[in-house]
Order: C-alpha cells, then structure tokens, then sequence
C-alpha cells in the first residue's frame, strides 16, 4: 500500500512543524553531516542544526555553533568524537554513550548521548549528567579515601603499590606514630583527630606529588615511593620525615610534641606487593622497639622474626578452624593474704614448635585483628556445665574474668554472652567482662545497649588501663607488665624497673581516688611481686601465682560428672 501523494505545501507545512518542534523541544538535539577526505575516510563533523537545550548543555549558542566543524567547536575531544559518530554511520545502528567535555573557562561536562545515524549524517540528543558523574565520582572517593585526612586508604594504597611494584623498584615505607594512644587518652579523640591531619600534611610535604601517601589504619601511614634515586637512598627521605615530625603540633590549644617510628622495605619488580608492606610494618616495629624515633631498614632478623609470627598466625587458623582453642583458668591473687581475688578464662591454642600459645602472647607480637576476634567468639562457645562448675569452684569472694582482646566488641558476641550466663545460671555479681579502654569508648550505640544492659543485671567490667571508669562501675583497674613500654634504651640505662614501677603507681593512685582495686597482669619473677606489693597493688597474676584450684581439676570434675564415673 503505497501513501497518498502530497503536495509541497504538505511537504512545507511538514517540514515547518518538525522544525518547530526540533527547536522548542526540552531535549538538546544536534544534527551534523559527515566530511570526507578523498579517500572518502570521514575526518570532521559539521553542525548543520542545533537548538536552544543544547546550547544549555554545551552553553555555545546555535549562531555560534552552526555551520562550525567539531574539530573547531570541540578541540580536545574532537578526534574521540569524529571516530564514534562514524562509527555509527558505518554501522547503521544507533549508539548511546556517555562524554566527558570541556568547556573553555568551565568546570568539565557530563553529557549522555543518544546518537543516531542519518545516511551520512548525524542525530544526536544530548542530556546533561554531570551532576550525577559528580556524586558517583565522590562516592568511589569516598570509597577509595580515608575520611579524616582525604589520603587514600589502606585498599587503594594496596592497589598502587601493585601497579608500582609491577614495573621495577620500589621503596615503601611504614611510619607509625609514637605515643598516639597518650594524646587520645590525655586530650581526647578530637585532638588524637587533629594530630592525625597535621601529621599527613607533614608526612606529604616531605615527597612528590607522584609519590604515594596513604592512612594505612589508626596512627599508621604507608608511602610508595617509585624514584630509582630515592630507592638507592633511603636514609635521605626518612630522615626528612623524621625531622618533619619533631616539631610541636598544637591541639587543643595545647603544644603537643611527638615523634614517629618507620620501617622501610625495598622492593624490586616482580615482588609480592602484600610482603613489601609487612616487611616495611616488621621494620617499624623494630623501630619502635628500640626507642622510637628512629627509622630501620627491613633485614634478616626482621625476616627471621616474621617468620615467626607467621607460623603463630598459621597455628591459630588451624586452631580455630578446628575448633582446638582451650580456655586455661589463670587466677590473680591478692598480695595481702595469697586468697583467690579473680581468675580469667584465657583462651590458648597448640603450636607444633612452641607447645601450648596463650592470646597474651599473641597479642604482644603482631597480631592479626580478625584471628583476635576470633579468640574472643570463642569465649561464647565454652560449655555451659563447665562454666558453672569453674564459678562454682572458686573460693568465696573471688570472681571470673572473660576477657575480649579485640577491641571494640560485637554486639553479637556480648549478647551471645549474656544467654551463656543465663544458662550457666550463676550468680552475675561473680563474673566480669575483661575489656580495653577502647571498648567503652568507641563502641556504637548497639554495643553500649548491650554492655548497659550487662552492667545493669550485676555483670561488672575489669578495665586493662585507664578509660572513662566511672561510668562503668569498673572494678578492677588492670595494668599488663608485658604491655608496659621499656625500650632498649631504658634497659641499656638500667632504668627499666623504675620505669616500670613509676607506671603501676599511677595506676595504683588513680584507683586509689576511684575507690577500685587494681589488678597486675604478667608477673614472672618474686622480685616483680615484692615490687608490686612495696607499690600497693591488690592482685597480680602470672608464673608466681599458682592456681589454688588448678583449671585440670574442674575439667576433670565435670567430666566425671557428666560420665556418670
């Protein structure tokens, strides 16, 4: 069936009204033909027809841009553009795709086109999606960057360092900084904040713009750096962060002077990206260990070290993936009379080199955060009889100590806890939770529900080291002696005992004024003990504080209970 003839007032009035409606219509729409060389290859695009919305969107005015090549009116994406228009004429299907354009004077534009091919030319209709390229482009900053200091964070740290380490020699270097946790304790997270963000200012003035900087988590920094030079010379670069760091930060209103400790890790092309970073980490706790404020270049004690952690860390996976983590009964006596004051359920696990491995040493070393919360999951799988049976079997008085060593706990896990002791059905007075500082301070609102609502059936809470302890009804304050910083320098003066005992006191008097006991952790010699006694302590555990009711006979006790022998 072939349509009825039409006369040219028809075609006019046809031609009129499309042209209306391609001029006053909302969308920016864009007509231009193809322009060959002689080898009919199309090499430019011209602007045949362009309306009001797409001066909008491109802000060139249709007088300006008509009768105008794309090479003329786009100069910096020209090219890009002449070869996808074609590329849709040659197929004869239409395209869409998403620009990226540049206006002179202007902020880059966004524009999504929807590009149809007309014989040897074009139609394209044009949207403006700048704003939302702009806020996807802020959530994959957010994604990739630390939020406090807008350095890249640990997962595109890794990332760079991968494509660095690909091409040929690298230098990274881990720098933590010294005595955060005292600036935290003693200024409050806000200040800890500010030293944060004055300190990667710093840590980026001292390198290029090429190198990478990034918050590697808490008050550690990671730098890649690329130069061969610089590679070759490592003592010239972390010695100018080193001097960076030693003048005052001011916090708080506050003069505030603290250092950094760094571990470097030369790497060359080929190199595990994921070891370079735990030998530059391995490095800075050596530098750290012997008195800070000092950097050290990845070695083979640093190595023979690592290898060390790494078979701990492999021996507790296999533990907790087999489910072969003990819970040993570790009693802390009070120094007045020898009684029983406390015990703590401490998790330990087998090491095929090192016998039985206790959490309190593994968490001196390096530990590895979700290996620690795993320890602490433990806790809520104890069998409810033997709980029951090790409250029950301490002496009149005494109380148990759960200890979480992971930081700030799971909600999960507390209340996981909490229907353990409901069905153990002991007296709640006669249990604590042996938390760090760390969890009643940045717990969210989840976790704080549950620890109130522990503390308010009689469950109490042993802190190890100073917090916010009054509005958690703490009692004891806990100090670990392996946890006391005595550096070699301390040692190599002959000062590492008053060192030591000048920290318990500040403890003992800080409970003194709260009206709480205090509880020291780790005691491995008589000496120590007396010294503890001399300062007032009223509990300590460890070696020299044997168990009055070994943790073998409770289990050996409820075991026959429940054969029955």
């Amino acid at each position: 069936m072939t349509p009825p003839p039409s006369s040219s007032a028809d075609d006019e009035l046809v031609r009129d009204l499309v042209l209306r409606a391609a001029t006053g219509t909302l969308d920016a729409l864009s007509v231009l033909t193809a322009e060959r060389d002689d080898a009919g290859e199309i090499v430019d695009f011209r602007m045949r027809f362009t309306n009001d919305a797409a001066a909008e969107v491109t802000g060139i005015l249709p007088a300006d841009a008509l009768g105008r090549g794309v090479s003329e009116l786009f100069p910096q994406r020209a090219a890009w553009l002449v070869a996808l228009w074609a590329s849709a004429i040659r197929s004869g299907e239409p395209l869409i795709e998403e620009i990226e354009l540049r206006r002179s004077g202007g902020p880059p534009l966004w524009i999504r086109q929807q590009i149809v091919p007309l014989g040897d030319a074009v139609a394209i209709t044009s949207h403006d999606i700048t704003a939302r390229k702009v806020a996807e482009q802020e959530l994959r900053h957010r994604a990739t960057h630390d939020p406090l200091t807008d350095l890249p964070n640990r997962t595109l740290a890794e990332e760079r360092i991968a494509r660095v380490v690909a091409r040929g020699e690298t230098l990274v270097m881990f720098a933590d900084l010294d005595h955060f946790k005292s600036v935290n304790d003693q200024l409050g997270h806000v200040a800890g904040d500010e030293l944060l963000v004055q300190a990667a200012r710093r840590l980026r003035s001292c390198l290029r713009n090429e190198d990478l900087v990034a918050r590697f988590g808490g008050d550690e920094f990671l730098v890649c750096i690329s130069d061969p030079a610089t590679v070759d010379d490592a003592t010239s670069v972390a010695t100018k962060v080193l001097d960076a760091m030693r003048y005052p930060f001011h916090l708080a209103g506050r003069s505030v002077t603290t250092t950094v400790s760094i571990g470097v890790a030369r790497g060359r092309a080929g190199d595990d990206p994921a070891q370079l970073i735990r030998q530059a980490d391995a490095a800075a706790y050596r530098s750290k260990r012997t008195g800070r404020n000092t950097w050290s270049l990845y070695d083979e004690t640093d190595r023979r070290i690592q290898r060390m952690e790494e078979a701990e860390d492999d021996s507790l996976s296999r533990a907790l993936l087999d489910g072969t983590v003990q819970h040993r009964l570790v009693p802390s006596l009070r120094l007045s009379d020898g009684s029983v004051h406390s015990a703590v359920l401490r998790p330990s696990w087998p090491h095929p080199l090192l016998g039985v491995r206790d959490v309190v040493d593994y968490a001196a070393s390096a530990p590895v955060p979700e290996r620690i919360g795993g320890l602490d999951r433990t806790a809520a799988l104890i069998d409810p009889g033997l709980l029951g049976d090790v409250i029950a079997g301490l002496p009149s008085g005494a109380f148990l100590r759960i200890p979480l060593y992971g930081g700030p706990p799971e909600a999960e896990l507390l209340r996981a806890l909490e229907h353990l002791l409901v069905r153990v059905g002991a007296d709640p007075h006669r249990v604590s939770l042996d938390l760090d500082p760390v969890a009643l301070t940045s717990s969210g609102g989840p976790v704080r529900e549950v620890l109130l609502d522990l503390a308010s059936t009689g469950i109490g809470v042993v802190l190890r080291g100073l917090g916010d302890p009054n509005r958690w009804e703490v009692d004891p304050l806990q100090i670990n002696l392996r946890a006391v910083e005595i550096t070699e320098a301390h040692e190599a003066a002959g000062a590492a005992p008053r060192h030591r005992d000048a920290v318990v006191a500040g403890v003992v008097a800080t409970a003194g004024r709260l009206g709480v006991d205090t509880l020291v952790a780790s005691v491995e010699s008589a000496e120590v003990l007396a010294s503890m006694t001399e300062l007032g302590v009223t509990a300590a555990g460890g070696p020299v504080t044997p168990a009055t009711t070994p943790w073998s006979d409770i289990v050996e006790r409820h075991r026959q209970g429940r054969t029955g022998t």
